[in-house]
């Protein structure tokens, strides 16, 4: 343990140096996030976001004629290195930490900086901050989004629901916020719930006892090698039922080298800009078109992870922009918690009710996935509403 609290201290030490832009010293930002380790498939193509909008903000001059620099640690998608790595940013006295990217390391920081900073902004939609504190979270909470498919469920007759539940933290979260949503349509009903290990290779046993209570479709709460395992899972027990996960398998690769398992009708919670549906403010146009122009010409294809690490960025270099490169932690907070009517890539932004994301049910598109075409199309209008 000592070990690892050295190597990590002097990775730190190392990486302090940000990069110096011509004239002054660039704004340096620390970001945490999974590049090895189970959630990887998530943490790189967020990094691989991060790169294209440093080179948007700097072109567009940075935050007040001084560039910016996203300094970038990977905490192995394990909880206890992401503390470790954030003590060691906090100790450098910085204002905020972006990320990490997944619920169980995102709740792992939450603790030592709730209350008293750095602001935090978490890349993952799991986590659920208390309000008026430190931590944010990326899109819209889970509450927010099982909402939206509860109405889906209900509006399209899916209402006897059985329940595959990993238990890691994304597990529990995504099952936590479909059962806080259930009593919204009293027809559904969760018919059986099975739990497993992440690191499960079969799930034979829990995929009969679903199956023995007659389910019309399934909800998995899974990302990574344990959603692929109850995919495999379900194929091999010839179910030929809707599956519903959560956005953050929305990877074309991940489900390309799936193909051979995936169910016929899988959905996914959305956005609108995945699916063309009109952006309802100029400001959600104009960073539409800023998030596709970018991804463009740096021909990088933006997934559903590459937008949970955008609008993030958009905001603190926003409070950066307001309040100053030198801003305090509590100046961020203060700037974020205020903040309404911000056009983002994945919708309206409006922090004022406390709700730490930003986002409501209004922002969620539920989208299926089309192997042939190699992306999603749209089964619902925003709000859950089928089409």
């Amino acid at each position: 343990m000592k070990l690892l609290r050295l190597c990590i201290a002097l990775v730190l030490l190392a990486g302090v140096a940000p990069t110096v832009a011509a004239g002054d010293e660039a704004l340096t930002i620390n970001v945490i996030l999974s590049l090895t380790g189970p959630a990887a498939f998530v943490g790189v193509d967020e990094k691989a976001a991060f790169a294209v909008y440093e080179t948007v903000i700097d072109k567009s001059g940075g935050v007040r004629g001084r560039q910016v620099h996203f300094q970038i640690w990977d905490d192995q998608s394990s909880p206890q290195v992401a503390l470790q790595l954030a003590n060691g940013i906090i100790d450098k006295h910085v204002p905020v930490i972006v990320g990490p990217a997944v619920t169980g390391t995102c709740a792992a920081v939450d603790p030592v900086v709730r209350n008293t900073g750095p602001v935090e902004y978490c890349l993952s939609p799991g986590l659920q901050p208390q309000k008026g504190t430190f931590v944010f979270s990326s899109s819209r909470s889970l509450d927010a989004t099982l909402l939206a498919e509860a109405r889906f469920l209900n509006d399209k007759n899916y209402d006897r629901i059985g329940v595959l539940t990993a238990t890691d933290a994304s597990g529990q979260a995504g099952s936590h916020g479909l059962n806080d949503a259930m009593p919204a349509y009293h027809s559904l009903q969760i018919v059986d719930e099975e739990k497993f290990a992440p690191s499960a290779i079969t799930l034979n046993a829990e995929i009969s006892k679903i199956l023995q209570l007659k389910p019309n479709c399934i909800f998995i709460f899974a990302t990574g090698p344990a959603f692929a395992t109850a995919l495999r899972g379900l194929k091999d027990a010839g179910v030929d039922l809707p599956v519903f996960t959560s956005s953050a398998n929305l990877n074309k690769d991940q489900l390309t080298q799936y193909s051979a398992f995936l169910p016929k009708d899988l959905y996914f919670d959305g956005f609108p800009f995945q699916v063309g549906v009109p952006m309802g403010t100029a400001g959600q146009r104009n960073a539409y078109a800023t998030f596709v122009g970018a991804f463009k010409s740096a021909a990088v294809v933006p997934t559903t992870t590459s937008a949970y690490a955008w609008d993030p960025m958009n905001i603190v270099i926003s409070a950066f922009k307001q309040v100053g490169p030198d801003a305090t932690s509590t100046q961020i907070r203060d700037y974020i918690a205020n903040l309404h009517d911000f056009g983002g890539v994945n919708g309206s932004y409006d922090f004022r009710s406390g709700d730490q994301h930003g986002l409501g049910v209004d922002s969620v598109v539920v989208v299926k996935w089309s192997p042939a075409a190699g992306a999603v199309t749209a089964a619902s209008q925003t709000g859950g509403k089928p089409l």
